[in-house]
């Protein structure tokens, strides 16, 4: 099996292939080729998973890690106030980088 790096897709994926690991027969290729995959995800998106588990504890997420809630190409609406006034700032992106 290959995939190609930052392996977004793995991320997003990590419970559908946790559930795929319970569910396969104990013991078999399947279950622990699934358990190595899953460890590396583990590993690889160590400071990902903690900043979404953050998240959901506390509904606050920082802009860099958006992406852990939204896969790369989905629209954010983001609403601030200037740093220098009281304005408020409406904005509109895309998540389109990954940093890990």
């Amino acid at each position: 099996m290959f995939f190609d790096a930052p392996y977004r897709s793995l991320f997003f994926a990590r419970d559908e292939l946790a559930e795929c690991m319970r569910s396969a027969s104990p013991g078999s290729f399947l279950q622990a080729k699934l358990s190595e995959l899953l460890a590396f995800i583990k590993g690889y998106f160590s400071k990902a998973i903690a900043a979404q588990a953050e998240q959901r504890r506390t509904g606050r997420i920082q802009y860099d890690q958006l992406w852990t809630l939204f896969p790369v190409g989905e629209l954010v609406y983001q609403k601030t106030k200037s740093p220098h006034d009281d304005t408020e700032i409406e904005q509109v992106s895309t998540v389109d980088t990954v940093i890990v």
